[in-house]
């Protein structure tokens, strides 16, 4: 309903007597008032990942020059929780790789959890599912 309405049907029914410019003004708070819809989302412990990898900032070499980094972010659902690494290498893949790292073995949380997923067929299925999602999402 438009405040031009209101407005009329204020003065008619009611005996109004203020202006259409502060019913208006009224009608106009109302409506910056509308709040977002709000959906909240349980999961329970270590059940949900979410994964970005994205640019990430310069970083200045020893001899002056800048070389871009590459950023890898999960984050827990239910804990909120998070890890963050960055590389130079543009490529998802490596976080699902073993490599060393100063010298010593190193491998990605994913990495450790599709591993920790070697339980029945199922498990094993649902890791490779997640694995195959967060490439297929990293790799656009």
């Amino acid at each position: 309903m438009s405040s031009q309405r209101i407005h009329q049907d204020l003065v008619a029914e009611h005996g109004f007597e203020g202006k259409y410019w502060s019913v208006n003004r009224f009608v106009r708070s109302l409506r910056k008032q509308h709040e977002l819809p709000f959906r909240r989302m349980e999961v329970e412990p270590g059940e949900e990942l979410q994964v970005d990898f994205g640019t990430g900032a310069k970083i200045r070499n020893a001899d002056g020059t800048y070389r871009r980094t590459h950023v890898f972010r999960c984050v827990l659902s239910q804990s909120r929780k998070g890890y963050s690494e960055a590389v130079y290498k543009d490529d998802p893949t490596v976080f699902f790789d073993a490599r060393p790292r100063d010298g010593l073995p190193y491998a990605s949380p994913v990495q450790v959890f599709l591993e920790c997923s070697a339980g029945d067929k199922r498990e094993q299925e649902t890791a490779q599912q997640v694995m195959d999602r967060i490439l297929g999402e990293l790799n656009g």
